[in-house]
């Protein structure tokens, strides 16, 4: 009877083999994921509000373009301004927000809050140099 039951358990395994179809790609089940990419979503952010002031020769963070993604990372001066496991109390939203004196940009005009969202999404998706 044990032999019996291994050779249908074997034929089971084999009857049900079937080709493999390739590499499976599992997609976001929210139809509303959008990728945030740093060079085309984050820096024409930093290019449009922040730069002005937040360049080369800025004291404590340079946000220009080829900087910008190491600054917030490791050398700033209060690198790192991101936390991916804590987007809210990243220094980077507090100070575009204003929770965290002073607020980002100083002066109008403000980051938008379609911007916050946008830099938000980018934080929670692992604030990837991409």
């Amino acid at each position: 009877m044990k032999r019996f039951l291994i050779l249908v358990v074997v034929v089971m395994n084999v009857i049900g083999c079937t080709k493999d179809s390739g590499p499976y790609i599992i997609l976001p089940q929210d139809s509303s994921f959008v990728a945030i990419s740093f060079s085309n979503d984050i820096q024409p952010l930093f290019d449009n509000k922040c730069v002005s002031c937040h360049d080369a020769n800025h004291p404590f963070l340079d946000l220009s373009s080829g900087q910008a993604y190491n600054e917030l990372m490791t050398s700033g001066a209060n690198a790192p301004y991101v936390d991916v496991n804590d987007v809210e109390n990243s220094h980077l939203i507090e100070r575009l927000i204003g929770t965290e004196w002073p607020i980002m940009p100083p002066a109008p005009p403000f980051v938008d809050n379609d911007g916050i969202d946008t830099v938000r999404m980018w934080i929670s998706q692992g604030a990837l140099n991409n």
